[in-house]
């Protein structure tokens, strides 16, 4: 959740555009860095039970088009999701972030967060409660006061 902060992101947002170069309906995994130190210091304590275990977090699971309306909320002004399309990347950047683009658009995380919400409980931190938690909608904060 922290990378909607970077530069690159929350100027625009902040603004009234998301631009993001997934579709608007794909869902997509959000995890907040907080979060994953949280559940990995629990599952330190609690090695025992997930010994030998992969765990796909995640804390959100929202569309583009749901983020910018929990944009919208937190801003208390509208957001508009506009999608970026993905070659774009390929000319002005690199392959690799291409490639990453595309595999988001297709496939993505397939994280359960249910099941984690039950297993973490209180550990896994929700999109809108992590804007009002940054206080996102203060313009005068920047990535480097997370």
């Amino acid at each position: 959740m922290e990378e909607f902060w970077k530069q690159y992101t929350r100027p625009s947002v902040l603004k009234g555009t998301f631009p993001f170069a997934v579709q608007p309906n794909k869902p997509l995994h959000l995890i907040t860095t907080k979060d994953m130190g949280r559940v990995a210091a629990y599952v330190m304590k609690h090695r025992s039970q997930y010994v030998g275990q992969e765990i796909e977090l995640a804390g959100d699971v929202l569309t583009p088009k749901q983020m910018a309306e929990a944009f919208s909320r937190v801003q208390g002004r509208s957001v508009v999701y506009k999608e970026i399309p993905s070659w774009i990347f390929l000319l002005l950047f690199r392959k690799s972030l291409f490639d990453l683009i595309q595999w988001y658009r297709k496939h993505g995380y397939q994280a359960n967060v249910s099941s984690l919400r039950e297993s973490f409980p209180g550990l896994l931190t929700p999109f809108t409660q992590f804007l009002e938690e940054t206080d996102w909608a203060n313009a005068e904060l920047t990535y480097q006061d997370l």
